[in-house]
């Protein structure tokens, strides 16, 4: 109904028509106003349904970032783990390292001593040696001249065995070379 379909009277409008007017501009908004509310109802229910769909959802990636800073937490654990582990481990070389150069310069001053005292030795054995062959190179020069000595006296007595001297008082002069020439 629109307001030139209102019926006039004498005095304006009539009442009836007024009331008719206002009771169907009542109805169409209160049919829109349902009409409204059953939209809103809807739309509500849909942004109901969005927000149960998104909170589950919400809820899976809470979960799934849970998961991720758990792994996350590992990794990192481990990490630190790892550098600590290989900190710990490079500091362990360095002591064995320390501890095995510090023996193998205690074994090298030890083998140094070693070779300084073989040297000092096998110096002082060749003096020994030297001493000796030279007392004996001497003893030998004593010798052969105690020999030849010998000889030219055992020559002057075979020319004088020549002259009549008996071989047999010979044996208590011969020389201890002579004695064992003898006997073999």
């Amino acid at each position: 109904m629109n307001l030139n379909e209102l019926k006039k009277g004498f005095w304006g409008y009539k009442r009836e028509s007024v009331y008719e007017f206002i009771s169907n501009i009542n109805e169409e908004f209160s049919q829109k106003l349902i009409e409204k509310d059953n939209n809103n109802e809807k739309h509500l229910k849909e942004l109901k349904d969005r927000i149960a769909e998104l909170e589950l959802e919400l809820s899976v990636t809470k979960k799934e970032n849970e998961t991720y800073q758990k792994m996350q937490y590992a990794v990192s654990n481990s990490i630190i783990e790892a550098q600590n582990y290989a900190l710990e481990m490079k500091n362990e070389t360095k002591k064995i390292e320390m501890n095995l150069r510090t023996k193998a310069d205690e074994r090298y001053e030890s083998e140094t001593k070693k070779l300084d005292e073989y040297s000092v030795s096998i110096e002082n054995i060749r003096k020994v040696l030297k001493e000796t062959l030279s007392g004996i190179d001497s003893e030998l020069q004593d010798t052969l001249s105690d020999i030849k000595n010998i000889k030219v006296d055992f020559s002057a007595r075979t020319e004088s065995d020549s002259t009549g001297i008996d071989k047999s008082t010979r044996k208590g002069n011969m020389t201890l070379f002579q004695r064992n020439e003898n006997a073999n």
